[in-house]
């Protein structure tokens, strides 16, 4: 457990908010906008998740490229 948190505290420090050059080398990464998206960190008893969502329902292009980033 203690492994995970470790990781998902690295995953939620890389993902702050930063200045533009994060942002762009996150979303060169991820393949998606990461100022048109939000991520929530999940902790379980068994485990944990991360949550990535487009903020624009109608943003497919960010959506497509969060389910392709997710799905590896």
């Amino acid at each position: 457990m203690s492994q995970l948190l470790a990781v998902l505290a690295a995953v939620a420090m890389a993902l702050a908010p930063q200045p533009q050059a994060g942002h762009s080398r996150a979303g060169m990464v991820m393949g998606f906008d990461q100022g048109t998206t939000t991520h929530h960190f999940r902790l379980y008893a068994n485990g944990g998740a991360i949550d990535v969502a487009v903020n624009d329902p109608d943003d497919t292009k960010d959506r497509d490229a969060i389910r392709s980033h997710t799905s590896r």
